[in-house]
């Protein structure tokens, strides 16, 4: 999205303790003023939408199909972050890490689902660092790879949403191809993320893909995978 000044060097400092070196985060990601999020996103929102805007490319065009925003300060609600992350209005598309494209369809290259972009370049770098090709993809949230995929044709002959699970499933190769859903922690506390997991295992299944499930420890310093 643009070069590696464009973000503070706190920006560059938080993914780097994430092993997340520039040249992988500037594909991907800027830094945007409330201004330039709310111009990016097309939303609606009261508080302050500063932050770090990171970018759904299409991995074989690398074209923006929307963008996903976490928020400098996200307002607190009963002790916790609200609309910490926020999605830009477009069609919901997944997060590819960039050098993505040619993975697509080697089924010999491992599948990690994951919830956060900052989470698919982590484990993007640590898979280079370590010369194991994965193919790590974020789903903007444990329901992320669903959503409204087109228009169809109701009973009544009216234009209604489609919804169903993200065309980007369709570009991929799954028959035999070794995956695992890798959620953040609270996977292993949580049901409604629990039933998520389920439904994405489920539908990977009937894609033929061997689908297994990795949980995170519970510690107080995990969250998700680029944490741990």
């Amino acid at each position: 999205m643009n070069d590696s000044s464009a973000f503070r060097p706190g920006d560059l400092e938080q993914h780097a303790r994430l092993g997340i070196p520039p040249e992988l985060l500037a594909p991907v990601a800027r830094r945007v003023t409330d201004q330039q999020a709310r111009e990016h996103l097309g939303v609606k929102h009261a508080g302050d939408l500063a932050g770090v805007l990171y970018a759904r490319l299409d991995p074989e065009t690398g074209n923006a199909r929307g963008y996903r925003l976490r928020r400098d300060h996200p307002e607190i609600e009963n002790g916790k972050p609200r609309d910490k992350y926020l999605s830009s209005v477009d069609r919901p598309a997944l997060f590819f890490a960039p050098g993505a494209g040619p993975l697509l369809t080697n089924n010999a290259v491992t599948i990690i689902m994951l919830e956060s972009e900052k989470s698919s370049l982590a484990l993007t770098a640590a898979a280079v660092r370590i010369g194991r090709p994965v193919l790590a993809i974020a789903t903007g949230g444990v329901w992320g790879w669903k959503g409204r995929k087109g228009k169809t044709m109701a009973a009544d002959g009216a234009r209604v949403d489609e919804k169903g699970a993200l065309p980007d499933l369709d570009r991929l190769a799954w028959r035999d191809r070794d995956v695992v859903i890798l959620f953040d922690a609270n996977a292993a506390t949580n049901p409604k993320v629990q039933a998520a997991r389920r439904a994405l295992a489920t539908e990977l299944m009937n894609r033929d893909a061997r689908v297994r499930i990795a949980e995170l420890p519970v510690e107080a310093d995990i969250n998700g995978p680029d944490d741990f």
